[in-house]
Order: C-alpha cells, then structure tokens, then sequence
C-alpha cells in the first residue's frame, strides 16, 4: 500500500514538473523547490528532494532534445512580440503573470 501512494505521489510529481519544464518561466532549482513543497505534506523533504531532483534532470534532457526539432521562432516567441505591440499600446500585457498556473 505505501508504495502505491509513493508511485501515485511520484507519477503527480512528474505532472507537475513536466508542466513547469515545457512552460519555460523557472530555472530547474526552482522546479525542484516547488516540488517539494507542493508534496512535502505527505512525504519527508529529503526523500521528496532526491525524486525530484531525479525527475527534473530526465524530464530537462527530453525536453532539450524535443527542442532539436522546433522552429526558429517558437510560438511563445510570437506572443512575445504580441505582448510587446500591446505594451507600446498602453496595454498591459504579460505572460506567467499570475503566481498560480493552472
């Protein structure tokens, strides 16, 4: 049964992780930081650390190599140039500008 709940803990783990890698706004440190936090009611820090760790690592290698095959200009990369056009506009615009992604 606890191996079970730490599988089930770590598949949720890796969702998340995989979540904040492909949206690109925190380094891999703060990744791994708010990993342990999100999970660290049900599972020791230091254990949660080491999965973590692990996981972000596998995770970041795939999606450097998914990279390989992307275009020049990313689709984040025009909405950059969107926001940038409404900002000289007068209008307020920001990607990852709530604290709480969905």
């Amino acid at each position: 049964m606890q191996d079970e709940k730490l599988r089930q803990t770590l598949d949720a783990m890796r969702h998340n992780i995989e979540r904040d890698v492909i949206c690109g706004f925190s380094t891999p440190h703060e990744i791994i930081q708010g990993a342990v936090e999100v999970f660290s009611d049900q599972y020791e820090a230091d254990l949660l650390r080491f999965h973590t760790e692990c996981i972000t690592r596998e995770v970041l290698a795939h999606h450097l190599q998914a990279q390989d095959g992307w275009r020049d200009v990313t689709d984040c990369d025009l909405l950059d140039s969107v926001f940038a056009e409404l900002n000289q506009a007068g209008v307020l615009a920001r990607q990852n500008f709530s604290c709480c992604p969905p």
